[in-house]
């Protein structure tokens, strides 16, 4: 299979019908501008920017410092289901299209615009889209055998293929008398000093915004919870008091004193028990009781 066959086989119906979706066109004007330029266009300009081995040695340094060795083919659905990571993979792809066709890019878009009837920023994200699966493709075969030369030989294999394809305007387009021949774009030097920069910038901004969310999210997966609310401490109980030494509250039972046999001598008026009545105020010392000692003398010391 020449390289031409190699990509369509990674772009089925279903997933052309996903990339319609993405850049809101209608499956059939997707799918025609899809074979008729915008597919040939990217290999066109990927034969004739980096033709021959040393072109391709350069494109493959390029291809290993931008990580395009197949993995995304493995989850090539997912990548174009829309979300985020669908806009890294458009992002990727439109800084990447400058170095592969050059000034060629609005001659493009506007043959597919006018051959199919899609909007020209369509036509901008649709090639967008597909540079990456291109170079993913290139990758995995890649990564199969071959070095440089294989690549030199995958590009070149993919020509005649691009001849019969392509739409009629689209050499013109691309400015090259036929799309079979090595020759790149006219307007386009051989080669482009600032053009490595597209490979490796969008890339790496890409994998920073990527591993910095995940750090983020992370971070926060780690952080500890907040500590529950405690509960105040219960207030420290008393030790039980002996028997007969708590003061009876409401509605407590009148306690039993103990019937002393001496009362111990006091100078002065006992607290009247719960059984005595109450002692009128007269301002004067109340009489002695019957149980008090008689003479000061005989009191006690205190």
């Amino acid at each position: 299979m020449n390289l031409l066959e190699l990509v369509q086989a990674q772009l089925g119906d279903e997933r052309i019908d996903r990339l319609a979706a993405v850049v809101a066109e209608s499956g059939t004007a997707t799918r025609r501008a899809l074979q008729g330029a915008a597919l040939p266009a990217v290999l066109a300009g990927l034969s004739g920017e980096f033709a021959g081995e040393a072109g391709a040695a350069r494109l493959l340094e390029l291809m290993r410092a931008g990580g395009h060795d197949g993995s995304l083919l493995a989850n090539l659905d997912g990548a174009l289901g829309g979300g985020a990571h669908t806009d890294a993979l458009l992002n990727l792809g439109k800084g990447q299209l400058g170095a592969i066709l050059g000034d060629r890019i609005d001659a493009v878009t506007e043959l597919m615009a006018a051959d199919t009837g899609m909007r020209r920023t369509s036509a901008v994200s649709l090639l967008g889209l597909l540079v990456p699966v291109v170079l993913a493709v290139l990758g995995r075969q890649l990564a199969q055998a071959g070095g440089a030369s294989r690549l030199a030989g995958l590009l070149a294999g993919a020509r005649p293929a691009l001849a019969a394809q392509a739409a009629p305007g689209l050499p013109a387009a691309l400015g090259v008398a036929d799309l079979a021949a090595a020759a790149p774009a006219s307007g386009a030097p051989a080669a482009r000093a600032g053009s490595v920069w597209p490979w490796l910038i969008v890339p790496a901004c890409t994998l920073a915004m990527f591993f910095a969310l995940r750090s983020c999210q992370q971070g926060s997966m780690r952080e500890a919870p907040a500590a529950p609310a405690r509960a105040p401490a219960p207030a420290p109980r008393a030790d039980p008091a002996p028997p007969g030494a708590a003061f009876p509250g409401p509605g407590s039972p009148t306690p039993t004193l103990p019937e002393l046999a001496t009362p111990p001598p006091s100078s002065e008026v006992p607290f009247p028990g719960p059984e005595a009545p109450p002692m009128p105020s007269t301002g004067r010392a109340p009489a002695a009781t019957e149980n008090a000692p008689a003479t000061r003398e005989d009191a006690a010391p205190r």
